[in-house]
């Protein structure tokens, strides 16, 4: 006799999910906030297909899709490494598209080739440039290791240590993977409805109902 799924405990919820790379939807998910793949030709777009397009025909947001510049890492940058072509890529990205920051999220050739990407972000941060990278490489886990990974760049980069004190009644939400769930966008602007009824001042950080990079800024005052 075949066994019946327990409702319980056998049934399984999100069941689609990319590589750590296809974190960079977290990015998406931010108002502003522009993703640069420093991975090879394909690897975004089976993200975004696998992310947004399979889930529930999401569409890709302002910077999803077809619209996230990528490094293409070819047979060259396995041999001599992509680190100036990112460079260019970066360079360029800044310049055409008008965002408030942007993240570079490695995949697999970056990462397993031993592209210094730090060094390369780094010197465009000295230069005031609102740049992070994450190192996502496909095979460090799913796309909630990514998520994480994602996060902790844009805290520790971007947003810093910061002097200001705690603002009373301010919480940061740290919930719902972007783009996981076919229902994320409506779940977080509920929860923000719900958390604001009750008097508090919400940080929610992804989706449309966040006010942008500037709500990231503000995290540490939460």
């Amino acid at each position: 006799m075949t066994k019946q799924p327990n409702a319980e405990s056998d049934s399984i919820s999100q069941v689609r999910y990319g590589c750590a790379l296809g974190a960079m939807y977290s990015v998406v998910a931010i108002p502003g906030a522009v993703p640069i793949a420093d991975c090879g030709p394909g690897c975004a777009d089976k993200q975004y297909t696998s992310l947004a397009h399979m889930s529930g025909y999401q569409g890709g947001g302002r910077f999803g899709g077809a619209i996230p510049p990528s490094v293409n890492a070819s047979q060259e940058e396995v041999v001599f490494g992509g680190a100036e072509k990112l460079k260019q890529l970066i360079q360029a990205s800044v310049k055409v598209l008008d965002g408030d920051l942007y993240v570079v999220t490695t995949g697999c050739i970056a990462d397993i080739v031993g592209d210094d990407v730090g060094a390369v972000v780094e010197k465009f941060q000295r230069n005031g440039v609102p740049v992070v990278y994450a190192a996502t490489g496909g095979f460090k886990g799913n796309n909630f290791i990514g998520h994480e990974t994602i996060a902790k760049a844009i805290i520790d980069q971007y947003v810093g240590d910061q002097e200001a004190g705690r603002e009373q009644g301010l919480v940061n939400v740290w919930a719902v993977l972007p783009y996981q769930d076919v229902h994320w966008r409506g779940d977080l602007a509920e929860i923000k409805r719900m958390l604001e009824g009750i008097g508090l001042k919400v940080n929610i950080l992804y989706g449309n109902s966040c006010s942008g990079v500037s709500e990231w800024k503000s995290i540490p005052r939460a």
